[in-house]
């Protein structure tokens, strides 16, 4: 087995929390939200109320390995009937194109087939690559070529097709330009992407950054754009990703650039003072339906533990009483005496002691005497 380096091994699990935080987004965006995205990323322009389906995207075929394979495109998505696929990278893979090519066709073939007489149509989805951490060096699209035979009808002459997926680069985009054009997923990734930024020269420069991005995403959920969850997750974020560059960089006073980003916030809520206020609003009062939630699930839990009991107690009662009644079967006491003394009826007796096979058996060895008196 090959060796992982301490390096490959951080990577592999940065690139997980990144997977992770993304499907979290995705699984939580509104079909409007989705809508605006497919929007913004391929310069659409769905109505906000098209149909959204969001589809499987796992296949047990690798074609690569010709194996059984479990693998997992990003995120695949139907809006009115057309396909998409978004596939989030944090660093290059030269085997990309492949990778999208593979997706693609599995995904025609799972949602995109339609067959006609003796003829098949494959509708493979519009792709695109985001890059949420890139370098000059990152393509802004990658291709793949296929080679068809000569009896292929294509209207090239060289009979090739070029399947070329656009990419979407942190790099090309400032925060208001990722508002604009609803990439809201890039932007709580988009100071990760400037960690030659966190010195004590450049640390302004991160910091109006930050203050733009922060904005940004007020700005989205101002315009109704992104709901007060994935709002609330995407400043937490930013937050968070921002203070781990923070704390792995050069930077003299790290608390106190840590501070000024705290700042930068208080600026980005002054600009919506308006909104602010009904964000924070929004805020409490989530907090306070969260809180009482959580009160109801506690009272409930209680209420179920304590019937739970009064079962419990309930079955041990009925266990004793009927233990008793068998003893005095057992002595030969009457059906008529033995309700007598437990003040119940017969009837009371007979569900009491349903599955009870010795006090059934002795009631109607009553019941049949009785008859032939």
């Amino acid at each position: 087995m090959e060796d992982v380096s301490a390096e490959q091994s951080g990577e592999a699990t940065k690139r997980n929390d990144y997977d992770g935080t993304i499907k979290a987004y995705l699984e939580h965006f509104t079909d409007a939200e989705m809508v605006g995205l497919i929007n913004g990323a391929f310069l659409a322009d769905y109505p906000l109320d098209s149909e959204v389906i969001r589809l499987r995207t796992e296949s047990n075929i690798s074609m690569e390995l010709k194996t059984h394979d479990k693998r997992t495109s990003d995120y695949l998505i139907s809006v009115n009937g057309d396909l998409f696929h978004f596939e989030y990278q944090t660093s290059e893979d030269k085997q990309i194109a492949f990778r999208l090519f593979e997706y693609g066709f599995r995904a025609a073939v799972s949602h995109g087939r339609t067959d006609i007489e003796n003829s098949v149509i494959m509708r493979l989805p519009r792709s695109v690559v985001i890059y949420l951490r890139d370098t000059e060096d990152t393509p802004k699209e990658v291709e793949v070529t296929l080679q068809l035979p000569n009896d292929f009808q294509v209207n090239y002459e060289n009979h090739t097709l070029t399947y070329k997926i656009p990419t979407l680069r942190e790099r090309d985009y400032s925060a208001a330009q990722m508002s604009e054009r609803s990439l809201s997923i890039m932007l709580p990734f988009y100071i990760s992407n400037e960690p030659d930024k966190a010195t004590d020269e450049k640390l302004p420069e991160l910091a109006k950054d930050y203050r733009e991005t922060h904005s940004a995403i007020l700005k989205m959920y101002s315009e109704k754009k992104l709901s007060l969850s994935v709002t609330q997750a995407m400043l937490e974020n930013l937050r968070t990703s921002t203070y781990e560059i923070i704390d792995k960089s050069k930077i003299t006073d790290k608390e106190g650039a840590k501070n000024l980003m705290a700042a930068m916030e208080t600026q980005a809520n002054t600009v919506y003072s308006a909104f602010s206020v009904d964000y924070f609003a929004d805020f409490d009062r989530a907090k306070r339906i969260e809180k009482e939630l959580e009160q109801e699930r506690k009272e409930k839990e209680q209420e179920r533990q304590r019937a739970e009991q009064e079962q419990k107690r309930a079955e041990q009662t009925q266990k004793t009483f009927l233990k008793a009644i068998a003893k005095s079967i057992a002595r030969g006491d009457i059906i008529y005496d033995i309700c007598d003394r437990f003040d119940i009826t017969e009837d009371e007796l007979k569900n009491l002691s349903d599955g009870n096979k010795d006090i059934i058996a002795a009631m109607r060895a009553e019941i049949a005497a009785r008859k032939n008196k």
